[in-house]
């Protein structure tokens, strides 16, 4: 998997006419004389009638995979979103890449490839899902592991004297 996005889609600017249109057919037949009475009717009704929808938020989200190697297979890919909906698209894996898109009011929050682990040719397992948010919680718990080790290694007494001094080489 090569990367996964997604970002909130900005409303657009403006003002959409075909929403403020009014119901009432406000056009005038061959025999009618417009009065001004009507047409302040009209005009009225017509700024009542124009009533602004609001849409919900939505989400861009795009996911890239990549096959690694020269071995054709097709392969079933998991998204899951915000909400924990989850989605399961196949590829046929005959393209060295493919692009998934989605436009949802859900943020995507990761994707995996062969989420089952139907696939046991695939030699590394880690590179098979991606999230959007970037994980450090893994390395700062080796970082912490290896930072313990290395204090409790040179606290020791013995382990100084197993490293010989440069008058002792020469």
């Amino acid at each position: 998997m090569t990367s996964v996005t997604a970002r909130k889609i900005k409303p657009g600017k403006g003002f959409d006419f075909t929403l403020a249109s009014s119901e009432e057919d406000t056009t005038m037949t061959d025999g009618e004389v417009e009065t001004p009475e009507a047409e302040s009717m009209t005009s009225t009704d017509t700024e009542t009638d124009s009533v602004q929808v609001e849409e919900p938020t939505m989400y861009y989200s795009r996911v890239k995979v990549r096959r690694l190697g020269d071995f054709k297979f097709p392969v079933e890919i998991e998204f899951v979103f915000e909400n924990g909906d989850t989605l399961r698209k196949n590829w046929d894996g005959q393209d060295y890449w493919k692009k998934f898109q989605f436009r949802r009011p859900n943020k995507l929050v990761y994707a995996t490839v062969d989420p089952d682990a139907k696939i046991p040719l695939d030699v590394n397992f880690t590179n098979n899902s991606r999230t959007v948010e970037k994980q450090t919680l893994g390395v700062n718990k080796l970082s912490a592991r290896w930072m313990f080790w290395m204090q409790f290694l040179l606290e020791q007494p013995d382990v100084l004297n197993v490293v010989p001094t440069v008058s002792e080489i020469f």
